[in-house]
């Protein structure tokens, strides 16, 4: 499993980690991607949002739709498990 918002969260907290190379890296073994987002700036914000095409990576939140990009190119047969409201 790849979880979006861990991966973001990861790569907000810790600088020699980089999210998109980790995903590149392990998207093709994935089985499940859990998608959900979180704001990360000074404070960690809006845990196990859902992801939404209004949030944006420059107010802190993931960039989901770099991360789908590399998984559909490295993954077309994952499930995507939807994070709700």
């Amino acid at each position: 499993m790849l979880d979006i918002g861990r991966i973001h969260l990861q790569d907000k907290l810790d600088r020699n980690f980089d999210g998109l190379t980790f995903t590149k890296k392990f998207a093709k073994h994935a089985e499940v991607i859990h998608l959900w987002n979180v704001k990360v700036t000074t404070n960690l914000e809006n845990s196990y949002y859902p992801a939404l095409s209004h949030l944006l990576p420059e107010e802190g939140w993931a960039d989901v739709e770099a991360y789908l990009s590399i998984i559909g190119k490295e993954n077309i047969t994952c499930n995507i498990l939807f994070e709700h409201r």
